[in-house]
């Protein structure tokens, strides 16, 4: 007989397993102190929203450029400058644009 863990509740309404919220994990540089946060949601967009918010917060009482990224993921981030495409349409024009440029030097 198999037990049941955290992973594996079933929330109703959902097709899949649960996701579990999401974590921030910034590293100061200077002291190399690991400080956390936790996003409280599971929702990738508004975690990542808060997250720009707490790392913004530490550059600030730091005074320096901090990195992080989110626990469980091999990713680091540098500081809040991320080049986030908001849509699939403007990811599609920005690949389409570098492979022109790549291609055909139009000058």
């Amino acid at each position: 007989m198999s037990t049941l863990t955290k992973r594996d509740i079933h929330i109703k309404g959902e097709g899949a397993l649960h996701k579990r919220r999401k974590f921030v994990e910034v590293r100061i540089p200077s002291t190399g102190a690991v400080e956390q946060f936790d996003c409280r949601t599971r929702d990738d967009k508004r975690a990542l929203k808060r997250a720009l918010m707490f790392v913004e917060a530490a550059e600030r009482r730091h005074g320096e450029k901090v990195y992080w990224n989110f626990r469980g993921e091999n990713t680091f981030h540098i500081s809040t400058d991320l080049g986030i495409c908001r849509t699939w349409q403007e990811k599609c024009s920005k690949m389409k644009d570098a492979l022109i440029s790549y291609f055909f030097d139009i000058d």
